[in-house]
């Protein structure tokens, strides 16, 4: 079911308010989360609409991949955070969007950078650091994108790697990123 941005963020924060926290720094941590969970998800929106992921035909939330590596013994399994199918992101060629062109799909992994919490000030409350977006991608959130791409493999997929906080958000692409 599709819902608004406001009542996504709703859902969000009421799912989030189930937690029931451990300690005080952690009790800190929750409420100061409360505060900018909706900011952050507004970005969340934000880079998609920045991809123009609106326009795709099919949006899936947490795509099952399984992936046979003939060198292993297990299959490898991951969770996609969303695919898209048949959309025109502006980093897509003109190719994918000839009539007769074959579906293509657009991988997005999407990591959330939270503010840190800081000592306890003298009047008992707690700071908390801006959240900063990281200036070169993870490693291991490259190589966990690299495995939905590869799994994806027969549908050429584009990945995104998005990072979220509640000050902004970073996309990394082949047109940034390695």
């Amino acid at each position: 079911e599709k819902l608004s941005q406001d009542a996504a963020i709703q859902k969000a924060v009421e799912k989030f308010k189930e937690y029931n926290p451990v300690n005080d720094k952690d009790r800190d941590k929750f409420e100061h989360y409360q505060e900018t969970i909706p900011q952050t998800i507004r970005n969340g929106f934000k880079a998609c609409e920045t991809l123009g992921a609106a326009k795709a035909k099919e949006v899936e939330a947490e795509a099952s991949i399984n992936h046979t590596d003939y060198r292993l013994q297990l299959p490898q399994v991951g969770r996609t955070d969303l695919t898209l199918k048949d959309f025109n992101s502006s980093e897509q060629s003109g190719e994918a969007s000839a009539p007769n062109a074959a579906p293509f799909l657009s991988v997005l992994e999407v990591k959330t950078v939270w503010s840190k919490p800081l000592k306890i000030k003298k009047d008992g409350s707690r700071g908390f650091s801006s959240p900063r977006l990281p200036s070169t991608p993870s490693l291991s959130h490259l190589r966990q994108l690299s495995f939905y791409t590869v799994s994806l493999s027969r549908f050429s997929p584009i990945p995104y790697l998005i990072y979220l906080s509640s000050d902004g958000y970073q996309i990394y692409s082949k047109n940034n990123c390695a």
